[in-house]
């Protein structure tokens, strides 16, 4: 049986923020066209031009912010922010975060945005 786009979505958030997602976005294949996923492995890998890509194709109009917690001992910290408004306050506020690279902090706030909206609406694959 064909796993459920919230399903998918939801073991790929767990690979990603495990840094262990290497060869799981196939798994969206069901769901997310080739370049789709080949933005999420790119973003994965540290690509912020792929991040926005994907972003604007999958969650379109939505506003983003980025923040570098600096820490003095540690590895900085990428925050990444999406929210469904331009006050970063929207009714749908999605955050993801990182030490590798904004780029996959941005990729696991738009999966967690995706699976929110894989909650509120049926999935045809189910």
């Amino acid at each position: 049986m064909t796993q459920s786009r919230k399903d998918a979505l939801q073991d790929l958030l767990e690979h990603v923020e495990a840094g262990t997602a290497s060869g799981k976005f196939g798994s969206m294949s069901a769901y997310w066209c080739a370049d789709m996923q080949v933005d999420a492995m790119r973003a994965y890998s540290g690509s912020l031009d792929a991040a926005h890509d994907l972003h604007e194709v999958v969650l379109t109009g939505w506003s983003t912010e980025i923040i570098c917690r600096p820490f003095s001992t540690k590895p900085h910290l990428w925050h990444v922010r999406l929210s469904t408004d331009h006050t970063g306050y929207g009714n749908g506020m999605y955050e993801g975060a990182t030490k590798e690279n904004p780029a996959r902090a941005w990729l696991i706030s738009i999966i967690k945005a995706l699976i929110a909206e894989a909650n509120a609406s049926p999935d045809p694959l189910r």
